[in-house]
């Protein structure tokens, strides 16, 4: 997934996944932990997945979130957040 979405990612300065930081989607505590480690309110942040049962846990918690299942939808969803 990395070389596919990495020129559509390339603007985030920090990328969270979550078999790297020992915690499972949708489990709250996975998007609390990014919460907490770039000390930003969960609703001041927005989180990007292929699957809709990792995005009513992002809602859930709070968190806006964006169903995507293309690099285009990624591209889009960018372009359509920041302007």
């Amino acid at each position: 997934w990395e070389q596919r979405y990495s020129r559509a990612l390339s603007i985030f300065q920090r990328i969270f996944v979550s078999s790297e930081m020992g915690v499972r989607k949708p489990e709250p505590r996975s998007y609390e932990a990014v919460s907490r480690e770039l000390e930003i309110p969960l609703d001041k942040m927005v989180f990007f997945d292929d699957t809709l049962v990792n995005i009513h846990g992002a809602r859930a918690v709070g968190m806006p979130a964006v169903h995507v299942r293309t690099v285009g939808d990624v591209e889009r969803s960018v372009i359509e957040l920041i302007g």
